[in-house]
């Protein structure tokens, strides 16, 4: 294993040094070319002055703070100096000493420091800082060139050949720092140097990092070739972390480059380079960026993700993918390649393009295998955990002058658990929105019950196939094709009867158009059932009638004052009580056409049963239901609520503090029906105990019993519970949800008393003006009045400390019955998970994140998480562990901030295929 790491690591030094020198031979040409006599200047001639500057070396009949301006040579020159300073000593024509806040200006070039040395003749200038009264070092050349600034001790420049000779060195490249002892600048655009250093630490002069380059060429604003380099960290040497060159790029515009791979080890798959591509700078709206990942088993994947925006219009987001995965060596018998792929495009219009119409785009579709075959989601148990998948691809458009919409889209639903896939290719939708045919266009006087009469229109058209993924993907004739057109047309209004009873009759006329239905019968000769499928247009509709009435019921209620004092003013409870009769014909009668039957014999038995049967069944729109309807419907609606009163000593005022949000039961009762006319009653609740916890409940009841049919089997007979026993109806199912979230604020707004309290300031007639105006003293303004500082001044001399944390829980709770044939009654089967989501923020760099559950019925611990993350100034270090579970990992990791150095970094991490009887 070791030999195939080095192996790696070689082949990675191999595969870098082979870009840099193909793309970037100029610049790794000239790193070895550094010399130090281009210029003619002694350099150990350069020293730091100190604090003070003998008079003696000025000529003080030169005015301080006086800007000069030396016309150049003849064939030495192409711009004016000017320079200015504190002090300024001229010696001859040609020699100047510059002291205290000195500055040269010269073209492009703008040099500041403490001193400033210029000789003409040889066109040189030199410039160095000071030390102060402590020995610090202060007043450091800055050299600015086209530019770009640099900051040294010293600093040799030729005004003629564009040279320069610097000692310790500083500049920012990108998003970090580059030092050098030595650096020689050979043009404009180009600085050799030596023992230099590169970090991202923005504590350049005492770095927690840097890379140590023996020898470096920089090129401003570009890039960096280095030799030889290696790691330093805390001023230790680090040599195994070496390299033997190395290029760092660096732009302030948008361009293109390449994307170095980060390695690693995975246990299924082996070795591996990862994320390793280009990127195009395509234009200003639109990028590409082309990556893949190698692994030594076999394993690979491509990937090409793009991002556009366009001002106004529209913006999104486009990826392919691509993997063929391995789990075994190529020499292993059971040796095979996996082909999965992923798409997804998220697309979204600016409102402001068009008022009228717009297209959006939110696509996840990829093959079932992909999530569980792609390592990066072995970290994301919930992506493994997901499914269930949707994507869509819609338009839409609006009419100004019509109350006319329209809409259509495509769609793809995909379930991981058993392979299937659904398409919709394409849905279309027509709609109207709700228009009144009979109101007056006079608009005067109050509207009549006919005009209140309103009617809508929807149609919608689509076609779909679903079946088992590789069926639907590769077109099997196994996967099923549905098709069909719909109209739906709701005619309504409401009016008030005897001013408290709102009534609102209805009708609804729906029409479906199919072009396939069925016919089944049983094969006299295999006694197996037969489908046969009959193409040809068939028409298919229904309608129904309802009518539905509604009020509202108040009732008050006062509690005894000699028992719960005048603190509780009242308790109101509102009801609202609903009764809706529907009516709909038998559509399973022979002149409809829609059901037909079969006659299946049954072992035992000479007379057939009678299987009825949909001849649309399965069809993309439904079938009208079988068997007349006359339904009344009951519903009835709770709400309490009290009222508290609160005094304080200048007003009475009253808040309001519901009891019971909402508490509903409702039922119906099909008076049509010749057997089993009451349907399932249900009962829903929700109310909050206090702020931030709320409690949502729900449950079902059955009021028919169980019995035996004509052919001994167990279902629901035409006996209710009050028939049997008098009792009214048995628990199905039922739940309850709750959940609450703490904070580091909570209790303060609990307990804590925010604000000033009247009487902690000061004594009426001592406190500041009405008009906020405070005098800083006395009456005559003396900072001698001053009067004492107050309590915030006070409490700011101390940091006052605070930990941000959160912390959630989440129950629920459900139980469902099941009919026993034993017992006579329903066995339950109780299911009840508590969640828990944690974070603490111990200080600006400390995160410490958790989440847990535990699962009652089972008896076990649900996925548990913990991470812990610190920022380490230029570095950060993060760990999660998921200890629990069939996706049980670790993931520990130490990288570098800046993004320019993404790949220096450690990472150790296991996956959860290291787990024993893992399996995808």
């Amino acid at each position: 294993m070791y030999k195939k790491f080095a192996t790696y690591l070689f082949l990675r030094w191999v595969v870098v040094g082979v870009i840099s020198f193909l793309f970037f031979a100029e610049s790794a040409g000239s790193i070895y070319s550094f010399q130090e006599d281009t210029l003619s200047l002694a350099t150990d001639s350069l020293f730091l002055v100190q604090d003070t500057v003998p008079s003696d070396s000025l000529n003080m009949n030169q005015p301080r703070k006086r800007e000069m301006l030396i016309s150049p040579q003849k064939d030495m020159m192409t711009d004016d100096v000017v320079y200015s300073g504190d002090s300024i000593a001229v010696t001859g024509t040609s020699v100047v000493d510059i002291y205290g806040n000195a500055k040269v200006v010269f073209g492009e070039i703008d040099l500041a420091a403490y001193y400033i040395h210029m000789n003409l003749d040889s066109n040189t200038i030199h410039a160095k800082g000071r030390l102060d009264s402590i020995g610090r070092k202060t007043d450091l050349p800055i050299f600015t060139d086209h530019g770009t600034s640099y900051t040294q001790e010293e600093l040799s420049y030729n005004f003629s050949t564009q040279k320069a000779f610097i000692r310790n060195v500083v500049t920012e490249q990108g998003e970090g720092y580059v030092t050098s002892e030595v650096t020689k600048k050979i043009d404009e655009n180009a600085m050799c140097m030596q023992n230099g250093r590169y970090t991202t630490c923005d504590n350049h002069e005492h770095p927690h990092f840097y890379l140590r380059m023996t020898r470096a060429k920089v090129r401003p604003g570009k890039n960096i070739v280095t030799g030889p380099a290696y790691m330093v960290m805390e001023d230790v040497p680090i040599y195994p972390l070496f390299i033997p060159f190395g290029y760092f790029p660096f732009t302030k515009t948008y361009s293109s480059g390449f994307i170095m791979p980060s390695y690693g080890e995975e246990n299924v798959k082996g070795f591996y380079l990862k994320d390793g591509g280009y990127y195009f700078a395509l234009s200003d709206y639109m990028d590409l960026k082309l990556t893949g990942d190698i692994y030594s088993k076999g394993s690979w994947r491509l990937r090409g993700s793009s991002q556009y925006r366009l001002r106004y219009k529209f913006s999104g987001s486009l990826s392919l993918n691509y993997s063929v995965n391995s789990d075994k060596d190529k020499d292993d018998p059971d040796y095979s390649l996996a082909k999965d792929f992923k798409i997804t495009w998220s697309h979204r219009q600016d409102s402001k393009a068009s008022p009228y119409s717009s297209f959006s785009a939110s696509v996840d579709f990829s093959t079932g295998k992909y999530e569980q075959n792609n390592y990066d989601t072995y970290y994301n148990p919930s992506v493994l955990a997901t499914n269930h998948k949707s994507s869509s691809i819609s338009y839409s458009k609006r009419f100004p002058t019509l109350p006319l919409s329209f809409t259509s889209s495509i769609m793809a639903s995909q379930n991981s658990s058993n392979q299937t896939l659904s398409l919709t290719l394409p849905q279309m939708n027509l709609s109207v929105t709700r228009i009144y045919p009979f109101k007056s266009t006079s608009g005067v006087g109050k509207d009549r019950w006919y005009e209140k009469i309103g009617m809508s229109y929807s149609g919608s058209v689509s076609n779909k196939i679903s079946g088992l993924e590789d069926e639907v993907l590769s077109g099997s004739p196994n996967a099923k094709w549905q098709n069909g057109m719909k109209h739906s047309i709701p005619v309504s209004t409401s009016f008030n009867l005897l001013n408290y009873i709102t009534v609102s009759p209805s009708m609804s006329y729906t029409e479906r158009w199919y072009l396939n239905s069925i016919d089944r019968y049983i094969d006299t000769e295999t006694s197996e059932l037969v489908t046969d499928t009959i193409s040809g247009f068939n028409r298919v509709y229904d309608y129904s009638f309802s009518v539905g009435t509604s009020t509202k019921l108040y009732g008050f209620y006062r509690p005894s004052r000699k028992l719960f004092g005048d603190k509780v003013d009242a308790i109101r409870h509102v009801m609202t009580p609903s009764i809706s009769y529907s009516y709909r014909p038998d559509f399973g009668q022979d002149k409809f056409g829609y059901y037909d039957y079969y006659e299946n014999y049954i072992d035992g038995y000479d007379d057939p049963e009678l299987v009825y049967y949909s001849r649309y069944e399965g069809s993309l729109y439904g079938t009208p239901g079988r068997g007349r309807s006359g339904s009344v419907s009951f519903s009835v609606g709770n709400n309490v609520e009290m009222k508290l009163k609160e005094v304080t000593d200048t007003a009475e005022t009253f808040k309001k503090v519901k009891l019971i949000e909402s508490l509903s039961m409702s039922t119906s009762y099909n008076i049509a029906a010749d057997s089993m006319r009451w349907s399932i009653i249900s009962v829903r609740g929700r109310t909050t105990l206090f702020k931030g916890l709320s409690i949502n409940m729900g449950a079902s009841f059955d009021p028919y019993v169980y019995g035996t049919d004509q052919y001994g089997r167990s279902s629901r007979i035409n006996t209710t519970y009050w028939e049997r026993d008098r009792s009214i109806a048995a628990l199905t199912s039922a739940n309850m949800s709750t959940g609450y979230a703490i904070n580091n604020d909570t209790f303060k707004n609990l307990f804590g008393k925010g604000g000033d309290k009247k009487g902690s300031g000061s004594p009426k007639g001592e406190g500041p003006a009405s008009d906020g105006a405070r005098p800083e003293g006395g009456p005559d303004g003396s900072p001698e009045a001053k009067g004492p500082p107050d309590t915030e001044s006070k409490k700011g001399a101390y940091a006052t400390p605070s930990i941000p944390w959160t912390l959630s829980a989440d129950f629920s709770y459900r139980i469902s019955g099941t009919y026993n044939e034993d017992i006579d009654d329903y066995d339950y089967d109780g299911t009840s998970n508590l969640r828990f989501n944690g974070s603490i923020k111990l200080t600006d760099k400390w995160d410490i994140r958790a989440s847990s559950g535990y699962d009652f019925k089972e008896k076990e611990i649900t996925s548990t998480n913990f991470s812990i993350s610190r920022n380490l100034h230029c570095w950060s270090m993060s760990m999660s562990v998921m200890p629990f579970g069939r996706y049980k990992n670790y993931n520990f990791s130490i990288r570098v901030n800046s993004s320019m150095l993404q790949d220096l970094k450690y990472e150790k991490r296991s996956t959860p295929s290291d787990n024993p009887g893992w399996e995808y």
